[in-house]
């Protein structure tokens, strides 16, 4: 059986790819920026790129190539202290745009707190 591919946007330490069966899937790259997180990742996943910036990056190598996209929907869009742009606000729309770039794929991704928002 082949693995279902993945790419996980706004990785942080990419705790969901602990609970993954390595049998089952294959994360294909990491996009985070904060350098803390970015070193975790480094070092528990040396083989995966992490693509950094999600709003540098170019898609168009990933197009059919992965299953799924994932995210942790970044705050600044539902919290009291940001614009509170909701699914509006500009991370969101880049996330969603990574999703539609990438061909046919799958995206869920959270409020930060691990509730399930969106799926397409």
């Amino acid at each position: 059986m082949a693995k279902l591919r993945y790419v996980s946007l706004f990785s942080g330490i990419e705790a969901v790819s602990c609970a993954l069966d390595p049998d089952v899937w294959e994360p294909v790259a990491f996009s985070e920026i904060d350098p803390f997180t970015c070193a975790v990742l480094q070092h528990h996943y040396p083989n995966v790129p992490n693509l950094g910036d999600i709003t540098k990056i170019d898609w168009t190598s990933y197009v059919d190539t992965i299953d799924v996209v994932w995210g942790g929907s970044p705050c600044q869009s539902f919290s009291l202290a940001g614009d509170r742009s909701g699914l509006k606000g500009a991370l969101i729309q880049d996330e969603l745009s990574a999703t539609l770039s990438t061909g046919n794929t799958q995206t869920l991704f959270t409020d930060g707190g691990g509730i399930p928002c969106v799926t397409v």
